[in-house]
């Protein structure tokens, strides 16, 4: 079947080299993939037997990278996050062409390298795409590095600047305009405390929290813990007054190997919790945490004025 799905879409007969069934809940994705002669690419049939195909992915991504350069210089690479295509999607005039004569949404994340983006040169940029008649949104990162970079440059955003703050240590700036909040700039100011990073979530329409009025430090060692214990002091008055902190501790500093969701491309871990409570010989509320990157990160909502975290197994 699969086989046969090549040969109809791009005329030439592929060698399967590997395959994976992904399971999840009452989902189902079976991935394989082939080989043509230099080029490896992957074929994804569904629950109900769709057939889909990345086999134009790097080109399209190679097209849109260029057509991005050329009007905002010094890209690192664009990626467009819809890599699967059904076997009458078959890049045979532009991107735009491709995804415009199919209905299909565009999203796009370009990524750049220690560069500050303007507002007006950012909202001027995506307009030129949705003036083409494409339903899209595109996001905007700035990256400290070249690693920071390769970290996040083919990872998808689908909601926007929740999504990103998941990888704040990897970007100084994000620029996006989605529906229905228009244009967003923001500025990722993730500080330090001992081996754990932190980082404020503001939500639209707000303003943050000023930094001299919290602070994260490490709190001490608990042999039950997994890692270290923090704590997070504040002047915060309660449940009408509340900041919610995005929390990234280093894997390499958890004393124990992750077991992950047996699902494609899954960072959601099984076997610990992260944990925060009042005092610190009783932290007892817990909650799931995922791994993005070289972190193990958890978001946080504070309301009093010392709250205290760690990592434990369950």
């Amino acid at each position: 079947m699969v086989i046969e799905y090549v040969e109809d879409k791009y005329g030439f007969t592929p060698e399967i080299t590997d395959w994976e069934t992904e399971a999840f809940r009452s989902k189902c994705e079976h991935y394989v993939t082939l080989k043509n002669g230099n080029e490896e690419f992957k074929v994804m049939v569904d629950t109900v037997l769709i057939i889909t195909d990345n086999y134009e992915s790097e080109k399209i991504d190679k097209a849109v990278t260029e057509w991005i350069d050329e009007r905002m210089p010094g890209i690192y690479y664009a990626h467009v996050q819809n890599e699967y295509f059904n076997k009458d999607e078959k890049l045979e005039g532009s991107v735009w062409e491709l995804f415009k004569n199919n209905s299909k949404y565009l999203r796009i994340t370009a990524t750049y390298v220690g560069k500050s983006f303007d507002d007006l040169t950012g909202i001027e940029f995506m307009s030129e795409i949705k003036a083409m008649g494409l339903r899209s949104d595109c996001t905007l990162l700035s990256c400290p590095d070249e690693k920071s970079a390769e970290t996040v440059c083919k990872k998808a955003f689908p909601n926007g600047y929740i999504d990103i703050i998941n990888y704040a240590p990897y970007i100084n700036e994000s620029f996006t305009d989605r529906e229905p909040y228009g244009p967003q700039h923001k500025i990722y100011d993730t500080r330090n405390a001992g081996n754990c990073l932190y980082a404020e979530l503001v939500s639209y329409g707000s303003e943050p929290v000023p930094v001299s009025k919290y602070s994260v430090t490490k709190a001490g060692e608990n042999s039950s813990y997994l890692c270290s214990t923090y704590k997070i002091t504040t002047e915060l008055n309660g449940s009408s007054d509340m900041m919610e902190l995005f929390i990234f501790i280093p894997m390499s500093e958890i004393k124990e190997t992750p077991v992950y969701q047996h699902y494609h491309d899954s960072n959601r871990v099984d076997n610990m919790n992260y944990i925060y409570g009042s005092f610190p010989d009783d932290i007892t509320s817990k909650g799931i945490f995922s791994v993005y990157g070289d972190y193990a990160v958890f978001q946080l909502n504070v309301t009093g004025r010392e709250t205290y975290f760690s990592i434990a197994g369950k």
